[in-house]
């Protein structure tokens, strides 16, 4: 550049600023919340910064606004109606990242929730509570029950505690606290069957249907034995309830306790 032409430039002053106008658009939706049936009412505002005289095209506007509706619900979708403000807050946090669009100037929300709605929530807030509660009384008897009174020795043994003075009551009340754990236990078939015992109980049934009497009895007593054996009076205790008083009613020959098969007469 010559001298001239700086002086030229110098002369001619600074160049005006380009002029810039805003253009905002606004959208009015309904948003979800964390339950159904309850929403918010959310206010969205839009705004690009552009030269003078120009507009935002189409294309953008509808593309921005599709974002910032898809966008709106993935945040409120986690917030109850109770909790207005905070989701009125990570909306607008969620908002901000649209600065970065092209042209686009600024995005901000508002969100309303409806008397009704507010109420609707409370209630089935309260509800979910009193749910919760019972559940969580329902597993810590059913952890009482699966620990402590599993087995008749267990239950004995909390029946006593740290009272000395009670050992010696223990022995009155023995039978009572083996009725009172076969009264809990829970009913047979209830919990989950491990690969096999369906098999194994098929072939047990299978057994003692093809038995005569005396032989059904016979090896339901030594059942019983072996239950007593293993601590588990419990479950002799239910075996003996479960025989009928036909089952019973053939008494084999005394064997002398020694496992031999029964003499029928």
């Amino acid at each position: 550049m010559g001298l001239r032409d700086w002086l030229s430039e110098l002369l001619r002053g600074p160049v005006p600023e380009p002029s810039f106008t805003t253009c905002s658009r606004t959208l009015e939706l309904v948003l979800p919340s964390d339950r159904r049936n309850v929403s918010f009412r959310a206010r969205i505002t839009v705004s690009w910064r552009l030269p003078e005289g120009t507009a935002v095209p189409d294309e953008t506007l509808v593309s921005v606004c599709d974002q910032l509706v898809a966008a709106a619900r993935d945040v409120t979708r986690s917030f109850s109606v109770l909790h207005r403000e905070e989701a009125e807050s990570a909306l607008d946090m969620e908002l901000r990242r649209f600065r970065t669009h092209a042209g686009t100037h600024h995005a901000q929300a508002t969100l309303a929730v409806d008397s009704e709605d507010v109420e609707f929530a409370r209630q089935a807030r309260a509800r979910d509570l009193e749910v919760m509660r019972q559940q969580a009384e329902v597993e810590r008897l059913a952890t009482f029950r699966d620990t402590v009174l599993r087995d008749a020795h267990t239950a004995r043994l909390w029946w006593l505690g740290t009272d000395p003075n009670r050992l010696i009551d223990l022995a009155k009340h023995a039978d009572d606290i083996e009725r009172a754990v076969a009264l809990i236990a829970p009913p047979s078939g209830t919990g989950a069957q491990r690969p096999g015992e369906a098999a194994i109980a098929e072939l047990i049934n299978l057994f003692l249907t093809g038995l005569d009497p005396d032989s059904r009895w016979f090896l339901i007593h030594q059942l019983s034995r072996v239950f007593c054996n293993y601590d588990r009076n419990d479950l002799a205790l239910q075996l003996s309830t479960a025989i009928t008083d036909d089952t019973l009613s053939a008494t084999p020959d005394d064997t002398g306790g020694n496992g031999a098969s029964p003499t029928k007469s």
